[in-house]
């Protein structure tokens, strides 16, 4: 935010060009970390719901640990190296931007753009939507056994109640039984 409210102020941008990069990564590289924090968490919520004998098992300190610093590692892989290398923009644009140092544009090519919104939005996207799709199919189904135990415990306890013997004959079958 600083770096924008330079530009809004100054009307221009102020600082050279690796500053510039590294605005753009930094933002790349937070976008990234956010949803992948959010496929993390929705993993956590999956196994907690879909299978919580399992869950302590398969969430450790340790796996969590993992989870983080593999999640940071990409992000970091997919913002700071095709920006600092230039692989993330096209060659007449690296010549531009050297003739407008005031300027800061995030221009991206084509290549670039899809594999990082693949890694940085759709596929993350796309594994907490099954997760949660899954997660939602578990509470239909935890909703529909809770109904029918409720019916159940209704008409057995409505069958007990209604059921009065009539001679002792009767009693003794039904203590019998």
């Amino acid at each position: 935010m600083t770096f924008n409210a330079s530009v809004a102020i100054a009307g221009k941008w102020v600082f050279n060009v690796w500053v510039c990069d590294f605005w753009n990564s930094c933002d790349v590289l937070f976008s990234t970390a956010s949803i992948m924090h959010l496929s993390c968490i929705s993993y956590d919520r999956y196994y907690a719901i879909i299978k919580p004998l399992d869950y302590p098992m398969k969430i450790t300190s340790k796996r969590v640990g993992i989870m983080i610093t593999f999640v940071w590692i990409l992000a970091a892989l997919i913002s700071y190296i095709p920006i600092f290398t230039g692989l993330y923009t096209t060659e007449a644009y690296m010549v531009e931007r050297l003739k407008h140092p005031d300027e800061c544009i995030w221009e991206v090519n084509i290549p670039y753009s899809i594999v990082s919104s693949t890694v940085s939005f759709w596929l993350p996207c796309g594994f907490m939507l099954a997760a949660y799709y899954q997660i939602y199919k578990e509470a239909i189904k935890q909703e529909k056994f809770i109904y029918k135990s409720q019916q159940m415990a209704i008409n057995t306890n409505t069958n007990h109640h209604n059921h009065h013997p009539r001679n002792s004959t009767d009693a003794t079958n039904s203590i019998q039984v």
